[in-house]
């Protein structure tokens, strides 16, 4: 019956032609189709959520010379001249202790669920770049102008001594207190029972950029010998090592750890006994009995280190 119908009427083509030749058009690519839908709705989403980021990030920010104090900071992380650099130092330490609230809370950044969305469509497209960083990289730009501004950083260490201790990535605020003076050193000794064994040699790191306080490091170093974790005491083994020049009690604690349950951390202690060359000569024995009895040790690792701890060299002192 439908079909006499549309047959008074020759211009028009019956229903089931017409159904017929829509259906590869509704049909043709239905995956691409819905991302494409899923696409228009959330990029006003995300738009939206990149201009309220940016308005956030640029909240009662500190200015020099007509930029601001990201601008800078940008400046001082990609700075790889002297001319991008220095000018992008001498800005940050223009703007003092104005930048610091701005810089503690770039050292506390973390991916959000919106910087992880923004960040992968910056990867998956070309058309449309929004300006987000990764947490990461904030928190490297923040630890570099805490560097910059050295000293006049000074009313940022209560703040960043909690944070420490708080922190699962600890490293760039231990960076960030080690700029600021050697008086960093003894905040960042008093955190190591705080933090986790893992993430001790990133403080050890950020104090052993202060050898006028290496006697405090060292004691911090050697009690951290006698730890209960493996890992905190591998990485005292290898800390001892950065100090060859003060030996005496340092030699006498990697001796012993010669003899650790652990092989990573006999390893790490015999590794750094070599550093001590001829201020090791109390490990000669004992290193010659290892070689009767390796522990796991090959044999030429350990005649290697007897002949660097017996031969004089001339950076050894």
């Amino acid at each position: 019956m439908r079909e006499k119908v549309w047959a008074a009427f020759p211009g028009f083509k019956s229903i089931s032609e017409l159904e017929r030749s829509n259906l590869p058009q509704r049909v043709s690519n239905p995956v691409k189709a819905r991302w494409w839908r899923l696409w228009t709705v959330a990029f006003p989403l995300l738009a939206g959520a990149a201009l309220a980021l940016a308005l956030r990030h640029r909240e009662a920010e500190p200015v020099w010379h007509g930029r601001s104090l990201s601008s800078w900071v940008d400046d001082l992380a990609r700075g790889s001249s002297k001319e991008v650099r220095e000018p992008a130092e001498e800005a940050v330490r223009s703007i003092g202790s104005k930048a610091l609230p701005r810089l503690v809370r770039m050292l506390r950044s973390r991916d959000t669920l919106w910087d992880r969305a923004l960040l992968a469509l910056n990867r998956k497209q070309k058309r449309v770049h929004f300006s987000v960083l990764p947490g990461r990289e904030r928190r490297v730009q923040a630890a570099l102008a805490f560097e910059a501004l050295g000293p006049i950083a000074r009313p940022a260490i209560p703040e960043l001594k909690e944070m420490l201790v708080h922190d699962r990535q600890p490293q760039f605020i231990a960076d960030a207190l080690a700029a600021v003076g050697p008086e960093s050193v003894s905040v960042l000794l008093e955190a190591l029972s705080e933090v986790a064994p893992a993430n001790r040699s990133a403080l050890y790191a950020a104090a052993a950029k202060w050898p006028s306080r290496q006697e405090e490091i060292i004691d911090a170093l050697l009690r951290s010998t006698k730890s209960a974790n493996e890992e905190g005491r591998r990485s005292a083994a290898e800390y001892l090592g950065r100090f060859p020049r003060n030996s005496g009690p340092s030699v006498t604690a990697l001796v012993s750890a010669l003899d650790d349950p652990e092989f990573e951390v006999r390893k790490q202690a015999l590794s750094s006994l070599v550093e001590f060359g001829t201020n090791a000569t109390p490990a000669i024995e004992p290193l010659q009995k290892l070689l009767l009895q390796p522990h796991g040790f090959p044999l030429e690792s350990i005649s290697n280190a007897l002949i660097r701890i017996q031969s004089p060299r001339s950076d050894s002192g």
